[in-house]
């Protein structure tokens, strides 16, 4: 049990008691990271997403906002914000059966609610019995049913990845192992930027962008807010001028992307072909976002198994 406690206690971390230390401690924090990324998500709500109005001395006029950060123990953090609106209920299911859900509340069941309703119905076609005389027919509403959820199930995770993150879901993937090329296109991009727009670059923010982005389009779309927000702001499908006063003043401007870094973009996005080979990464999910990952991740594997296993 002692040996238990004192190996749990090199796990922990305890603040430095002077400020004068917190740098180094800071420091050392971040050198102790290992060098495969480490991705953390949090979706903030309620005080918080008041105080980060307040803050901004302007409304949010969203119901959350997602804290998405990347580390590694090599390069510089990436800590953004993007804002996070309620994904449309597009399907009303007609079962009227109870269900305990396996958590109280979340601010998922706020901002996506059509996601606790598939859960539901989920768990409610699982649990159908069939008898010999209509075995046959039930089976076939069975899988009509599954088919239908694992439908509505993907248009609900592509509704969430366009309007929360947007062009940001680069920042999910690993880094690619072919880090040469990727490198040098960075090392280009990022004299052409500060050439011309005289900003101050973010390597590890501008590889994610490069070595992940799925289109041109994307990718255009990290660089012009990166260079509106420097880095500490990204928006989605769900994010507007007319629909964000937070952005409404950058969003009224006119970001042109110069012709070389454009050449960049292309000549980068253009040499990814996926599916691409990729390192690793470490997910660091709070209680909320985990709720709706192992939700999603049930439901695939339950119709999949149930494919392998079912006559």
């Amino acid at each position: 049990m002692l040996n238990t406690a004192v190996k749990a206690s090199n796990y922990l971390r305890f603040a430095p008691e002077k400020l004068e230390d917190l740098e180094d401690f800071v420091r050392e924090f971040f050198e102790s990271l290992p060098s495969v990324p480490i991705v953390c998500i949090s979706l903030l709500e309620g005080d918080y997403a008041n105080l980060i109005g307040e803050t901004l001395l302007l409304p949010s006029f969203v119901p959350a906002w997602m804290l998405l950060s990347r580390l590694n123990g090599v390069g510089q953090p990436i800590s953004m914000l993007l804002p996070v609106d309620c994904i449309p209920e597009e399907v009303q299911f007609k079962s009227v059966e109870e269900w305990q859900c396996p958590w109280g509340y979340s601010v998922v069941d706020n901002v996506a609610p059509v996601f606790k309703q598939l859960l539901k119905e989920n768990f409610l076609s699982s649990t159908m019995t069939n008898t010999s005389a209509d075995a046959k027919i039930n089976n076939i509403n069975w899988w009509s049913q599954r088919s239908s959820l694992n439908d509505c199930l993907n248009k609900f995770l592509k509704s969430m990845e366009d309007s929360w993150l947007g062009p940001w879901a680069c920042l999910l993937l690993g880094e690619l192992s072919d880090v040469d090329s990727v490198s040098k296109m960075v090392k280009e991009l990022i004299n052409e930027l500060e050439l011309h727009c005289e900003v101050e670059a973010n390597v590890s923010l501008l590889t994610a962008i490069l070595g992940g982005s799925k289109s041109i389009a994307d990718a255009e779309a990290c660089i012009s807010q990166f260079l509106l927000y420097k880095g500490y702001f990204g928006r989605g499908a769900c994010c507007g001028k007319e629909r964000l006063r937070v952005f409404s003043t950058a969003c009224t401007k006119k970001i042109s992307i110069p012709e070389n870094v454009y050449k960049v973009i292309v000549e980068m996005v253009d040499q990814v072909a996926e599916p691409a080979d990729r390192e690793p990464v470490i997910l660091v999910l709070d209680s909320d976002v985990q709720h709706t990952i192992s939700g999603s991740c049930n439901l695939s594997l339950q119709s999949w198994f149930c494919t392998i296993i079912l006559p």
